[in-house]
Formats: structure tokens, sequence, C-alpha cells
């Protein structure tokens, strides 16, 4: 909007107040002629937008029931609620409306303008008895109640949800996590390592399952929850399969001007055919836009990690994590992130402190083309001693990754998206301990499909 047309708009919601201040005309004061004059071009002001005109056109129409001609005023009332509405006086328009449907009940527009201005002021269940009595109750023409009902099913406050499968191809170059040396030295001997103690190759399938769901509370709160399982097979070593599973649920509510997060998470990480370890954790977060385009996140966790065969690494921990998105133009969107964590173990060898740095980009090379590229650092510094080489570890991970998704439109009918993703990651850990060195590089082809 104009700072011209801004100010119009104001003068003119000042002048309707001024207006319904004074002594509401008398019914005898115009003749039928001169009301329908002045209803016909409200309503073409209206047609065309032109609320302000429409609403000063009307308010100098009487506000009472005539006994004689009482559809008359509700349609006054009705036309009042519309460029209300149009002026973004959404609670005058909701009086309006109300005004005519306790008049004349069987009104069904009425009901719906009402039902759409009490959703946009957060009030859905009021909004949905709108519905739920055009749709039960009310006699409808068929494609009137066809489009009331698809109206009604895309209401801000339905439930949403969403289920999306991947399934693909991988090719894993270190499936066990071995370290690049060949030879360890521990008390002061140098051990070499067997075939199965250095990195194992492998390739495999890849399948992802994704279910979120997502409710509207009010204007300004909403619930979400999700689950995601992620499996990966191998063909040759089924002792290193994988499976994690991440269920989550989030309450968010807008405050000042930004929206703060609670969420409870709990994450299983499967090795073979059974448990690894699993995560517990609530995380806090507060999200602002700086300007359209730039969006900034700060965020406090707290993780306890509980391992099923090793309770000595069981670890507690606190981080605090700093995000940034910033969107350059149509195609290019930036990400950044900055943390610290404390972990806190059984075993004071496993307590560690990590700084992390992570940057990235989305950028759209072709309308159905996204590309996708993350790299992130993190340097890690653990507290105790390892007893079997006498020294205190520390590691330097580095993380690469990469995806071409390409969306397969001809199949929109079929879903509601359909993506081809052709994707790499390389994973590098750097050790003053020479047991802990590796590096692990990981290709994979999924079809995705989003229901």
């Amino acid at each position: 909007m104009t700072k011209v047309s801004a100010l119009t708009v104001a003068v003119a919601a000042t002048t309707i107040s001024i207006t319904a201040s004074a002594d509401a005309p008398d019914w005898q004061q115009f003749s039928v002629s001169q009301l329908n004059d002045r209803i016909m071009a409200a309503t073409k002001a209206i047609n065309a937008r032109e609320y302000a005109e429409a609403c000063s056109e009307l308010r100098i129409l009487p506000q009472d029931v005539d006994s004689r001609q009482p559809q008359l005023t509700y349609n006054i009332w009705f036309l009042l609620g519309q460029c209300h509405a149009g002026l973004g006086l959404f609670e005058e328009a909701r009086d309006y409306f109300i005004k005519v449907v306790d008049a004349d009940p069987t009104a069904a527009r009425p009901r719906l303008d009402l039902a759409m201005v009490q959703q946009y002021l957060g009030d859905y269940d009021a909004a949905n008895d709108q519905y739920d009595y055009l749709l039960d109750v009310a006699e409808l023409d068929e494609p009137v109640h066809d489009k009331v009902e698809e109206i009604y099913d895309q209401r801000p406050d339905a439930l949403k949800y969403y289920f999306e499968a991947g399934f693909g191809i991988i090719n894993d170059s270190n499936v066990n996590y071995g370290p690049d040396a060949e030879v360890l030295t521990i008390y002061g001997t140098d051990l070499a390592l067997n075939s199965q103690s250095r990195p194992i190759s492998s390739s495999g399938s890849k399948l992802d399952l994704n279910l979120s769901a997502e409710k509207l509370l009010s204007r300004y709160a909403r619930v979400s929850a999700g689950l995601s399982i992620e499996q990966i097979s191998y063909s040759e070593d089924s002792g290193f399969d994988s499976r994690m599973v991440d269920l989550h649920a989030a309450y968010r509510h807008k405050l000042w001007s930004g929206e703060y997060m609670i969420q409870p998470r709990y994450v299983d990480v499967s090795l073979g055919s059974e448990s690894l370890f699993n995560v517990m954790a609530l995380e806090g977060a507060y999200a602002w836009l700086q300007t359209n385009n730039l969006r900034l996140t700060g965020t406090g966790s707290y993780k306890n990690y509980s391992y099923s065969i090793d309770s000595d690494r069981n670890t507690s921990e606190m981080g605090l994590q700093f995000l940034t998105n910033y969107r350059m133009n149509s195609k290019l969107l930036l990400n950044s992130r900055l943390g610290y964590s404390q972990g806190s173990a059984a075993v004071d060898a496993y307590s560690y402190s990590d700084m992390l740095l992570a940057l990235g980009f989305d950028y759209a090379l072709m309308p159905n083309l996204l590309l996708t590229v993350n790299f992130e650092t993190s340097q890690t510094a653990y507290s105790g001693t390892l007893e079997a080489f006498d020294t205190t570890r520390s590691d330097t991970r580095t993380r690469f990754s990469s995806e071409l998704s390409y969306n397969l439109q001809g199949l929109g009918s079929w879903g509601k998206r359909f993506t081809v993703d052709l994707g790499m990651r390389n994973y590098t850990n750097s050790s003053n301990v020479a047991l802990y060195e590796n590096s692990r590089n990981q290709t994979w082809v999924t079809l995705r499909a989003t229901l």
C-alpha cells in the first residue's frame, strides 16, 4: 500500500467513526429511489475495491430496521460489513455480519462472510459454527454447497498433514567408521589393524519415511508433530545396517515481532539389529524477521544421550546455536549456524566442549531444479585422558554435502510432489588419536514422493 492510499484509508476510517457517533438519519428523509441509488453506488464501489467510498455512502443511510422494508436494512448491514472488511476493520465487519445473521438466519452469504472474518480474527470455533450451519442446516444449491465445502476444507485451522516417502540406492565408503591409520600405537606398542577394523565399503538401499501434522490453535499459536524414519540396508554387510527413528512435537507462539518454539524430541539409532543409543531432548527457540529477507533464530537445547552397550558414554549436553537465513533473491537462499555445546559424560574421557560453524545455500538452477550445498566444521575438545593412549583427545570434524533435487512436474496429478534427488556427503574426522581418524563418502539417488 502506498503512503497516499494508506492516508486515504486512515482518513476514511476516522470519518466513518465520527459519522457513527452522530444521530442516525430517519427513514423518512429518503425516498425509495434515493435509497436504491446509494445502495447501488456502494455496491459498485465495493466491487471496484473502493471500500472507503462505499462505507461513506452507506453510513448516511438509516441503521435501524424499517418494519416496512426490513430486507433493505439487512442489505445495508451486509454491505457495511463488506466495506469494513475491505478496509481491514475486521471487528466492525464481524459486528455487522452478526446483525444480518441474527436478523435473517437463512441468509447464506452473510454467514460465509462472517465465518471468513472470524477466521481472520482467530475465532476458529465461531467460524466453524457458521460452516457447520451452512453445510448441515442451510438449504443451499449444489454448486454453492460445493463451494462452501471447498472453503471449509481449506480453513486455516484445519488439521494439515502430509506423508513423504523416499526410496533409492546408496554407496558408502566406510560403513564401519574404520580408522584411516593402518597401525595404532597403544601403551607404546604398534598394533597392525586387520581388514575388519579398516574401512569397509558397501552398497545398499535407502528408505526414508516422514509423517507430519500441524494444527492452528489461534492467530498466534500452533502445534505440530512429526515422525521420521531412515533405514539403510547394505547388501553384503547387514551387521552395519542402520536405522534412525525421530519422533518430535512442537508448540509455537507469536511473541513481539517473532515467534518462540518449545520442542520435545526422542531419537533412537540402531546398528544392525540392536539399538545403539537414544536421545531425549528438549529444545527452545526464538525466531524473528529483521527484514522481509532476513530471518534470525536463537536456540537452546538439553539432550541426554543413552548408550545401550557402554553406559560410560552416557552424556548430558547443553547447547546454544544462532542461525541466519537470508534470501538474496528469488533463486538464492543463504544460511549459517554458529553453535556451542558442553557435554558431561559418566566418564571424563567422554565429556567434551564443541564449537560449530556451518554455512550453506539453496539455489534454484531452474524452476524445477534445486541445488542444496552445506558445509559444517566443528572443533571438539574432550576433558579426560584416554587411558590406553595417555593423552586427551581433540577432534576436528568436517562435513560437506550437496544435493540436486529435480521436480517431476508431470506426475503432480498423482500426489503433491515427486522428485528425484541425487546427493553426496563427505565426512572427515581429524584427531590427535589415530584410532578416531577416519573419513567417509556417501552417494545416493532417491525417488521421493509427497502425498
